[in-house]
């Protein structure tokens, strides 16, 4: 998938309240430019026989913003919501993404945030399974970044 154009021709509106995909997007009030998004949400529940898990799916950027951050500060606002849906709603603190080994700056963003490479993804082996186990906290503020959307 070619991330840059996908960003680039994103139609945005807003969630339904039921949809369990959550998508953050990074832009600047009154302009259509979105600079970079986050996708993320429960793939499993937590239940007394079953420990559940999140799932970061995308984080993105746009190119004009390379090299200024925008990533680590995409995957603090995204963990920021994980951390208070798991404190409110006791969920199982736990996230994992895919990342291709080869994509070295997602390994540096994953890992500097104390994400572990759990090994290869059996069912995409061009990936890599990636696990981390936070600590679970509410928060009063939300993150200022989201904005539920849906893609079209």
């Amino acid at each position: 998938m070619d991330v840059q154009r996908y960003i680039r021709d994103l139609n945005v509106r807003h969630l339904k309240k039921d949809d369990s995909i959550d998508r953050m997007v990074l832009k600047v009030e009154g302009e259509s430019t979105i600079y970079a998004f986050s996708e993320f949400g429960v793939v499993r529940e937590t239940t007394e026989k079953t420990e559940g898990m999140y799932a970061i799916s995308f984080i993105a950027r746009n190119n004009i913003v390379r090299g200024k951050g925008v990533g680590y500060l995409m995957l603090d606002q995204t963990l920021h919501c994980l951390k208070d849906d798991a404190a409110n709603n006791n969920r199982t603190p736990k996230v994992v993404t895919q990342i291709n080994p080869g994509n070295a700056a997602s390994v540096s963003l994953f890992s500097s945030y104390g994400f572990k490479d759990m090994g290869q993804d059996q069912e995409l082996p061009e990936y890599h399974i990636w696990m981390l186990k936070f600590k679970p906290e509410s928060f009063e503020d939300k993150p200022y970044l989201f904005e539920p959307i849906t893609l079209d």
